[in-house]
């Protein structure tokens, strides 16, 4: 087995707990919909067309509110407070993740949009993004996981093979996808069973960061 030259993580569900239900509920309070209806008025595709850079922040907030009852409707300040509340607070990965950077090049590939991403970069709560060697956004590049294009963007643009890699993600779609262009995919189960599988690839780990 190569030598692993670079780890990937993902950050939802991985570096950070996301709380979607907290944002629908939110919304829904604010609306006086019910949740139930609230969540079928805002389809998946109009996510991922966010998610992917068609449309911008104003876009995004545009088509959502312009897809519920006009006596429901809901205002700017309350629909990216609402956003805001899907991120919690960041998982003991983190601590994993600190023991990492100063010995092997880490990278972020996310499924994510230019407002999470600023909101994280720009609150003294999170500190991963300040671990790492770059970052792979969803919105920046026009591509999704499990979107082969997106792994191998993200291979390209490090400069590296799959082989040499470890990707982290929760999702197993995702997983499947990366180990097709022959990253070394791991599922993310929780931080100890991260690094028991980290230890499998021989990487070092700086176990006093994780006390």
């Amino acid at each position: 087995m190569p030598p692993i030259k670079t780890i990937i993580f993902d950050i939802g569900d991985v570096l950070l707990n996301i709380h979607p239900e907290k944002t629908f509920e939110f919304w829904a309070n604010i609306t006086g919909l019910s949740l139930n209806k609230l969540q079928k008025s805002i389809p998946w595709d109009l996510h991922s067309l966010y998610e992917t850079g068609k449309l911008d922040d104003s876009q995004f907030y545009s088509a959502v509110n312009n897809l519920l009852p006009k006596d429901n409707k809901i205002s700017v300040e309350d629909f990216w407070y609402g956003w805001k509340l899907l991120l919690g607070n960041e998982t003991p990965a983190v601590d994993l993740l600190e023991s990492l950077y100063k010995t092997i090049p880490v990278w972020l590939l996310s499924n994510t949009n230019p407002w999470h991403v600023g909101f994280l970069q720009s609150s003294n709560k999170y500190r991963f993004h300040q671990l790492i060697k770059g970052a792979i956004y969803s919105y920046e590049v026009g591509y999704q996981k499990p979107d082969m294009d997106i792994y191998t963007l993200t291979l390209d643009r490090i400069g590296i093979s799959g082989r040499d890699v470890v990707f982290v993600d929760d999702n197993e779609d995702n997983v499947s996808a990366a180990r097709t262009l022959g990253m070394n995919a791991v599922i993310y189960e929780g931080v100890q069973k991260l690094i028991e599988s980290l230890e499998k690839f021989k990487i070092p780990i700086n176990n006093s960061v994780l006390i």
